[in-house]
């Protein structure tokens, strides 16, 4: 798998929150990047879902993509410090549908 993270911290939260409010913004973001899929990740609102995730190609928001769900699911689970709350099975909601994501096996390579 071929995974390449952007992970964006602003000192300022201001800039951080202008940055990350609009659907603008994130289109924007997702076409500067240039990638086929580009996810963002928020604290969900919801409590039977740990996450939500906004999905952008480099012209449109998708409300489901498989992929890159997969892609943010191991990003969360393995890479990233921000699942306060770990446990077996991750609850992302998109706009479409809410996915849960366990792990059974772990596998490394080299």
């Amino acid at each position: 798998m071929f995974l390449r993270i952007f992970h964006i911290l602003a000192t300022n939260w201001q800039y951080s929150k202008m940055l990350m409010d609009g659907i603008e913004q994130m289109q924007k973001l997702a076409n500067e990047i240039n990638y086929s899929e580009t996810t963002f990740i928020f604290n969900s609102a919801d409590p039977e879902s740990d996450f939500e995730i906004r999905i952008f190609t480099i012209k449109f928001e998708l409300p489901f993509a498989g992929h890159p769900i997969l892609g943010t699911a191991y990003s969360i689970m393995n890479l990233f410090d921000i699942w306060p709350e770990k446990k077996n099975i991750l609850k992302l909601k998109t706009k479409a549908v809410e996915v849960s994501a366990t792990v059974d096996v772990v596998y490394e390579c080299s």
